[in-house]
């Protein structure tokens, strides 16, 4: 069966301007880059994955939102860098700075749409 040890999802959708934020506004091109270059650099084709996609629901204006599987997790990175702090702290399996967890979003304080 195919299966990688970690996927990324990355919101890359753009809505027009509008009463509605969207949390990518040219960031989810630029952070789901730096996932894929880190992936290439550190040679882990076989292991980690990360997918451009539209909407993911909670759009934020601080930053683009992104999905960790198999936890399940979502983040808020509001730069591309900080790609690298959420790659390194799940793909290494090392302790998680704290600075990860003011990017993890509490999905059970998001309202049903």
């Amino acid at each position: 069966m195919w299966r990688k040890r970690i996927h990324f999802l990355v919101c890359r959708n753009e809505r027009p301007p509008g009463p509605i934020t969207c949390c990518a506004r040219g960031l989810g091109p630029r952070v789901l880059e730096r996932l894929l270059e880190r992936i290439g650099k550190d040679g882990l084709y076989d292991e980690v994955l990360a997918t451009g996609t539209d909407c993911l629901g909670p759009c934020r204006p601080e930053g683009v939102t992104v999905i960790a599987y198999p936890e399940g997790a979502w983040y808020t990175l509001a730069r591309p860098e900080d790609a690298d702090a959420l790659f390194d702290a799940l793909v290494s399996g090392g302790a998680r700075p704290p600075a990860l967890e003011r990017m993890r979003i509490d999905t059970r304080a998001e309202p049903d749409p």
